[in-house]
Order: C-alpha cells, then structure tokens, then sequence
C-alpha cells in the first residue's frame, strides 16, 4: 500500500500539476451559446402555444368556426376559410 502511494506522488511531482484558478471564460464566448439557446426557448413556446390555440379552437362548434374564418376540413383539422391554409397562421 505505502508503494502505490509512492508512485502516486511521484506522478504528482513529477507532471508539474498546477493548481492555479483558470481564466475566467469571457462572455463574448457564450454569447453564441447564449443566442442558440434564446431562439430555442422561443420555438419551443411558439410550439406550445400554437398547440394550446390549435386544441381550444378544435372544441368550438362548425358555426362558431365559420363566424371567426376557419373551417374544419375532411379529417377534422382547422384550416383558414378561403384560403385552405392551415390553422397555423393567423395572418
């Protein structure tokens, strides 16, 4: 046991291991990092809230559809009335 502990500091000693703190990453580094992980966090609730809007307007009745412009189409999904697009895109 007292030789494995032996070579073990001598490893140590001999490799110059340095125990000073490291440089500090700056913030221009992350900053990529950073924007990436924004404009997902946007998608993401994008998504969820066209998914929510999507689910709320699916319960209204055929009628009710038709006053606020959409349409259910043959399988049953929301499009816009008109146009054919999908419910997706309020615009």
């Amino acid at each position: 046991m007292e030789i494995a502990v032996t070579i073990t500091l001598a490893q140590n000693g001999s490799c110059g291991l340095n125990t000073a703190e490291p440089a500090p990453l700056s913030m221009a580094a992350l900053e990529p990092l950073r924007t990436a992980t924004i404009q997902q966090v946007v998608r993401l609730v994008a998504g969820i809230r066209h998914r929510w809007t999507t689910g709320y307007l699916a319960r209204f009745s055929n009628h009710r559809l038709q006053d606020i412009g959409f349409e259910r189409d043959w399988d049953g999904s929301l499009i816009q009335a008109g146009n054919g697009r999908t419910a997706g895109r309020l615009d």
